[in-house]
């Protein structure tokens, strides 16, 4: 009796216990979640492992507009969104940058009734706290379950049952002729061998199935924590993999296990051992490895669910934080865009600037530094966000629905042997096709066709841009060739940003004006620099004869 207390009290101290560190870490958990909340993240992120979901082809529900790697590059789009990335969970962190490169041809927020759901604080927290079960890095591995072949059975796999067969007759057999636990020995060899073999197997899905059982936990909670947060579809999803748990939990992903003491060590040990004579994770896997197959759609429903729920909660916290922002307004309205004190999220105290754009593209000029390139990057940034998160880093935003393409950021590709002009000729030649789509385009150029000579590059440019802007396609192009200027005027409504000298300093407002470039300030720079005289004199001389 004594004993029976002892251990009744020993079970209560380690049940309390363990309530105890699991309230410990779950208030550490909330108090994280509440710091964090309206601030960007401090720790870098793995781009590779979230873009796999971006790169996921899906033959279904093909997207409206999906960002190239060059647009990508040329706005530093990664850098974005690390700044805009609130997320909880990493399938979260892969849906909202899938979610940025694809630009929807939406008129409406899809965003509005998520958003008004988490102004609740008390079910905004607790639905981060269930999104934070998914933060583990391996969660980054669930996307490979319904986008990439998973392994196949080997062409001997069938054999395997015969082997089971001999190994249960031998063992049946054994009770009244024990000389058959000898003959025993060679398919239980054969099975170890297999299953070993396996192990190689389970590493490789170590990192997805268990996330995958996470995964339906959490969607599953989520479901059920709120009526406006239930989906059919979700509901269905789940019970299609419901065989999944049933199999997951003949499998040991973890070696060793969870053993604490060495009763549990003995029937651990005993358990493998008839895991192992008998293949049953081998058995198991394949198994489920072929059901998840027929099942990819409903892991896809639910990576989905949690997806979508984490970036609009991460939208929310966006907002909540020191960034002005506002909801841009998309219309049909073709070829018009206006913007009212928009600025680069990623430049601290950026200089603001309006633009309103009615019927014609347009034309900026300037010198280095001035801002032509970061105020090209607004613009286009600012665009994508309209059409994929619905907010926009400026007073107001209007502007159609575009699909965005740019040659911005040209670098000589020389693992291809392409030189600069080459790959600039053939970024250049990506826009000419798109813009022969019969979706509306907005088209971005910095210096084009920089790497070739004057003469040249201002016919070829001419042309170009030109073509870009026929139809109903919006063109926005930085140049330092002014003879552009007086080529496009009739098309292009014309912009300048300056700078001024003062006190032998270069001095810029980086605002943008109306109208061309009035003012020359490049040979005046080389003056305050040092050059000398004679190079002055003759520079100046040149440029009043050109």
């Amino acid at each position: 009796m004594i004993y029976l207390l002892g251990a009744i009290i020993i079970l209560a101290i380690a049940v309390t216990g363990m309530m105890i560190s699991r309230r410990r870490t779950a208030r550490k958990t909330l108090q994280s979640i509440r710091e964090s909340w309206g601030q960007p993240k401090d720790t870098p992120s793995d781009y590779y492992l979230i873009e796999r979901y971006s790169n996921y082809e899906q033959t279904k529900n093909q997207p409206y507009h999906k960002l190239s790697e060059q647009t990508i590059n040329d706005l530093d789009l990664r850098g974005i969104f690390a700044f805009i990335d609130r997320t909880i969970s990493r399938i979260g962190q892969q849906y909202l940058f899938k979610v940025l490169t694809e630009p929807t041809d939406s008129l409406t927020n899809p965003w509005k009734k998520l958003k008004a759901l988490f102004s609740n604080t008390a079910l905004r927290e607790k639905t981060q706290v269930l999104l934070h079960k998914l933060s583990d890095r391996d969660a980054y591995h669930l996307q490979s379950l319904f986008s990439e072949e998973q392994l196949a059975k080997p062409k001997w796999y069938n054999l395997l049952f015969l082997n089971l067969t001999v190994i249960i007759c031998l063992i049946v057999l054994s009770f009244k002729y024990p000389v058959c636990l000898l003959f025993l020995l060679i398919p239980i060899t054969i099975s170890l061998i297999v299953h070993f073999w396996n192990k190689n197997n389970t590493l490789v899905y170590m990192q997805s199935l268990p996330q995958l059982n996470q995964l339906m936990v959490v969607a599953k909670e989520l479901n059920q924590l709120n009526p406006e947060l239930y989906q059919e579809e979700v509901t269905d999803a789940l019970g299609k993999l419901k065989g999944f748990k049933r199999k997951y939990s003949l499998i040991s992903f973890r070696p060793g296990g969870n053993v604490q003491d060495e009763l549990s060590a003995l029937v651990f040990g005993l358990f493998e051992m008839f895991k192992n004579f008998f293949m049953v994770e081998v058995f198991a896997l394949f198994e489920l490895l072929e059901e998840l197959k027929e099942k990819e759609q409903a892991i896809l429903t639910l990576f989905e669910y949690v997806g979508e729920i984490d970036t609009a909660i991460s939208i929310c916290s966006l907002q909540s934080g020191s960034a002005n922002l506002c909801y841009p307004t998309l219309s049909t309205e073709e070829k018009q865009l206006a913007a009212i004190n928009i600025y680069h999220p990623l430049i601290p105290d950026c200089v603001r600037n309006s633009i309103t754009i009615q019927g014609k593209s347009v034309l900026i000029t300037g010198s280095n530094m001035s801002g032509k390139s970061t105020f090209l990057r607004t613009l286009t940034i600012n665009s994508i966000l309209a059409q994929t998160l619905h907010v926009c880093f400026a007073d107001s935003f209007e502007a159609p629905i575009l699909k965005v393409a740019s040659s911005i950021r040209i670098d000589d590709n020389l693992f291809q042997g392409k030189s600069y002009y080459l790959q600039e000729v053939n970024v250049v030649g990506d826009l000419l096709k798109q813009s022969s789509a019969s979706e509306s385009s907005f088209f971005v150029l910095d210096e084009v066709f920089r790497g070739t000579n004057t003469l040249e590059r201002i016919a070829a440019a001419k042309a170009v841009l030109s073509h870009l802007n026929q139809g109903n396609n919006l063109v926005m192009v930085a140049t330092h060739d002014l003879e552009l200027v007086e080529l496009l005027q009739d098309s292009f409504d014309l912009y300048h940003f300056t700078e001024d000298i003062t006190n032998d300093e270069l001095v810029f407002d980086h605002q943008l004006k109306e109208g061309p470039l009035t003012t020359r300030n490049a040979i005046k720079l080389l003056k305050i620099s040092g050059y000398p005289e004679p190079v002055i004199d003759e520079a100046m001389q040149l440029s009043k004869e050109g």
